[in-house]
């Protein structure tokens, strides 16, 4: 019986380790998603022979993610060996489907799309090149105008006292958390924002006049930058596509893909992703999977 239990930020270097080889571009497949939403559905993980398995607990329904590490087809097996007769699949990338195919697994669902991350070209959003991305250059160099003493920390140097602080004022300004999924990014957003160090997430913060104007922070998962958490104080304009444009040409070289996630049906937010031209959308799949037939419910 696999060993399920709630994740936390001394877990993230070993499950890092294992994603890094799957090349699963979801945010899902991530230690810092893994930690922002671990208390939402009970989400819990556990690292079986050296293979990583996660699955929401909602009442007495269980959903699994699929397998990341190892064998694939031995590991879907034995997670259908743990899981019992049947189980469901959860934040299926599309790009699996022909491996699914192969071992019988049929009839994808896609989930809403409010759930779809936003990828985008590394390229595009270290370069901003040509016309489309002219009003992202054009807020960068009024930000660079405006703000000639803005410096650009690494978020380990500066002290939890002030990202807390800063991260405090930002959720003053907007309107009360009005759910639970609200509350619990804001939670963990500030946990996150100062054990991120310590986890091996990578996180920069942009300080003017000695006050932090935004904070991002990310992870490496193979060739794709996740994009956690990117917060700014709008009383400096231009602070959110100069911090964002800084944090993704760290990693010039490096990546393909820049996934700066979901937009949570909020519509200032979509249009805000929309804003920086996506290449693509990435849809995450579910499935009833029945696992003594090998095939999932029609």
């Amino acid at each position: 019986m696999m060993d399920f239990r709630k994740f936390t930020l001394s877990d993230a270097g070993a499950v890092r380790n294992i994603l890094a080889e799957t090349g699963y571009r979801l945010c899902e497949y991530s230690a810092g998603n893994m930690f922002l939403w671990r208390n939402c559905d009970r989400k819990e993980f556990c690292i079986d022979d050296g293979v990583l398995y996660q699955r929401c607990v909602e009442g007495e329904c269980c959903f699994y993610m699929l397998p990341a590490g190892g064998d694939f087809n031995k590991s879907m097996a034995k997670l259908s060996e743990s899981a019992g007769t049947d189980f469901a699949l959860c934040c299926v990338p599309r790009d699996m489907l022909p491996v699914l195919e192969r071992i019988g697994v049929r009839g994808e669902t896609d989930e809403a799309p409010e759930w779809r991350d936003y990828l985008y070209n590394a390229s595009d959003l270290i370069d901003l090149p040509g016309g489309r991305y002219s009003a992202k250059r054009n807020h960068i160099r009024q930000f660079e105008r405006q703000c000639p003493d803005a410096e650009v920390l690494d978020l380990s140097m500066v002290p939890a006292a002030d990202i807390t602080k800063f991260l405090e004022h930002y959720y003053s300004g907007r309107p009360e958390p009005a759910g639970e999924i609200e509350r619990e990014e804001m939670i963990q957003t500030m946990a996150l924002a100062v054990g991120a160090g310590d986890a091996g997430l990578d996180g920069l913060v942009v300080r003017v006049g000695g006050r932090i104007a935004a904070l991002t922070i990310g992870e490496l998962c193979g060739r794709t930058l996740q994009v956690h958490v990117e917060k700014g104080d709008v009383e400096f304009h231009g602070v959110y596509p100069f911090v964002m444009r800084t944090f993704a040409a760290r990693y010039r070289g490096r990546i393909d893909f820049i996934n700066r996630q979901e937009d949570d049906g909020v519509e200032g937010l979509r249009k805000s992703k929309l804003s920086y031209h996506p290449c693509a959308w990435l849809e995450k799949l579910s499935f009833d999977f029945h696992a003594k037939t090998g095939r999932n419910a029609q």
